[in-house]
């Protein structure tokens, strides 16, 4: 824990996010429902996972780098409303007039939409920037 603050605002710089959360929240909520397996309890959970049907989500994640770091700080939950829309706005900067990455952006934000990622705000936001990059 000594060291939390530090590796966490370096995570932070990497990924873009401008509020990343205290060490101490992310120790709460380990404690809430995150703790640590056991490596037989992490066996058991695989079987698991493998033998569940397979769900077919819409969208796909994006491969470019910078779409994807792109995707990563639009979804935390740490976002205030002007992130979300700065966030946005740099997608849309990035992906100008360019087939391959604007389709990329449109499955990405299509799959974090339907699975509810991010605040409400950045859903609201999501969905009308995302009709609005589709036409």
């Amino acid at each position: 824990m000594a060291d939390a603050p530090k590796i966490i605002a370096a995570i932070a710089r990497v990924i873009g996010d401008t509020n990343p959360p205290a060490a101490e929240s992310l120790r709460e909520r380990r404690g809430a429902g995150y703790a640590r397996m056991e490596p037989g309890q992490l066996k058991q959970r695989q079987r698991e996972t493998a033998d569940r049907p397979k769900v077919n989500l819409p969208g796909a994640a994006p491969t470019d780098d910078k779409l994807i770091g792109l995707l990563r700080r639009f979804i935390q939950k740490s976002n205030d409303d002007a992130t979300v829309d700065k966030i946005l706005a740099d997608v849309e900067d990035y992906v100008r007039s360019n087939e391959g990455l604007t389709r990329q952006a449109i499955d990405g934000w299509t799959r974090v939409l339907h699975l509810k990622y991010g605040t409400e705000y950045a859903q609201k936001a999501g969905e009308t920037w995302l009709e609005k990059l589709k036409k």
